[in-house]
């Protein structure tokens, strides 16, 4: 039996620079943005974490998207 997988919800997450710790290694922070549609693609929700970033203090790292979907068998 086939396995299906439907988009539930997205999340983007902001990792900003906040410090620096003792053995020299940058600390990160990070910025949830949720309710974020599925569909977006990975391109635009690039961009549009861009520019929330640049609303931020602190340089910006990585820029993560976490999908969640549920499984359901045919």
């Amino acid at each position: 039996m086939a396995v299906t997988a439907t988009p539930k919800s997205c999340s983007l997450i902001i990792e900003v620079e906040t410090g620096v710790s003792a053995d020299g290694s940058t600390i990160y922070s990070q910025r949830t943005i949720g309710r974020i549609d599925p569909a977006l693609s990975d391109e635009k929700a690039y961009t549009f974490a861009g520019m929330v970033g640049t609303l931020q203090l602190a340089p910006v790292g990585d820029i993560l998207r976490t999908n969640k979907v549920v499984l359901s068998q045919e």
